[in-house]
This record gives C-alpha cells, sequence and structure tokens, in this order.
C-alpha cells in the first residue's frame, strides 16, 4: 500500500512512529502518511491507534483532517491523512516572535475551532488532547484538527470520562481534579461554565 506514495521528508516524530510528506503516484496530491509501529505496542496503546483510524474515518468536516485510508505493512499502521501546508498552530505562533495576530484572525481561528469541536462532539466524539501542535492550517487560512490518537468515543450524553491522559500542560480542571468529564454541545458549554 505504501507503494503507491513517493516519501517527500519526515514532517514529524512522537512516541509511537512518524509522520511522513508523501505524494500520490497517480494523482500527483500531496498527503501525511502518519506510522506507528505496532511491534511492541500495549493492548491499550493498540487500541488507542485503531480508535484513531475508527475516529477519522467517520468524521466528514471540513476543520477536520481529511482520512483517505489506512493500511498495515511490515509490522507498522499507516493512516493516509489530508496534509495541511502551512503547518501547525504551534509553529506558526513560534513564526511571529512577538507580532501579536489580528482580533479577525485570531476570531477565524476560533470560530473554526469551535466549529471542528462541535462537529466531533455531536458525533460523541472527546478528543483529548486539544492544543496548537494537534490544530493544522491550510494556505487557505482553514483551521484543521487532527491528531485523535487519544480520542475516545462515548456511548451518549450521559456518558463520561475519567482517563487522566492528554499532554499536562493542557489538562482541563476536571481531569486535573480527578473528576469524569462529559463532552459538551454549545448549549449546554453556557450552563456548564456558570457552574465555575
Amino acid at each position: 500500500m505504501a507503494g503507491k506514495y513517493d516519501k517527500l521528508g519526515i514532517i514529524g516524530s512522537g512516541n509511537y512512529g512518524e509522520a511522513w510528506l508523501v505524494r500520490s503516484k497517480s494523482s500527483q496530491q500531496k498527503y501525511v502518511i502518519k506510522t506507528i509501529t505496532l511491534l511492541n505496542l500495549s493492548d491499550k496503546e493498540l487500541d488507542q491507534a485503531m480508535t484513531e483510524v475508527a475516529v477519522l474515518a467517520r468524521c466528514q468536516h471540513r476543520n477536520i483532517i481529511k482520512y483517505s485510508e489506512a493500511f498495515i505493512e511490515e509490522s507498522s499502521l499507516g493512516i493516509v491523512m489530508e496534509y495541511a501546508n502551512k503547518g501547525d498552530l504551534h509553529n506558526r505562533i513560534q513564526k511571529q516572535k512577538g507580532i501579536h495576530f489580528t482580533k479577525e484572525v485570531v476570531l477565524d481561528w476560533f470560530v473554526q475551532i469551535c466549529l471542528a469541536l462541535q462537529y466531533i462532539h455531536r458525533l460523541g466524539i472527546l478528543h483529548r488532547d486539544l492544543k496548537t501542535q494537534n490544530i493544522f492550517l491550510t494556505s487557505e487560512d482553514a483551521v484543521k484538527l487532527g491528531d485523535f490518537g487519544i480520542a475516545r468515543n462515548l456511548r451518549d450524553s450521559n456518558d463520561h470520562a475519567m482517563t487522566l491522559i492528554g499532554t499536562p500542560f493542557y489538562l482541563s480542571p476536571e481531569i486535573c481534579q480527578r473528576q469524569p468529564y462529559p463532552y459538551f454541545t454549545l448549549d449546554s458549554l453556557w450552563r456548564y461554565s456558570n457552574t465555575y
């Protein structure tokens, strides 16, 4: 399956694998292939990798990184996804070197992030690692939410998650207080925020 793509270069790496910029041999379109080494993964880690594939395959929204396909080859899982050619929001902020974005740009990105979250919450999906490194940008300034590696599917609006998981600096107050956390619709968010 990976033979359908030419590797252009590595664009990221993490605990479980790497992200490669690739070009389709048939369409010449650029994609990202996230490779996850399956050897030595615990059952939980393997489940997380499969959850990422399932979540991405379910999502069809302009502000979510588009899933193309997945394959297993040479003891690695490959997840082929849309390439957001302007990189992640973290790097974009770093490049500003203290220069502020305009209010219009910030509000536009904020609204797009909210639309992505509203969409996945309606599907009963919790992202659980929302941070600037997992928010991607395109040359058209479209915001794309990605990296669903530790996402969780909830059965219904009464279901809650309790796992202490995510990037430490971005943990929600509920996680730090070891309280269950639900997903929110925009309607329920206002009611919930007034309890703090």
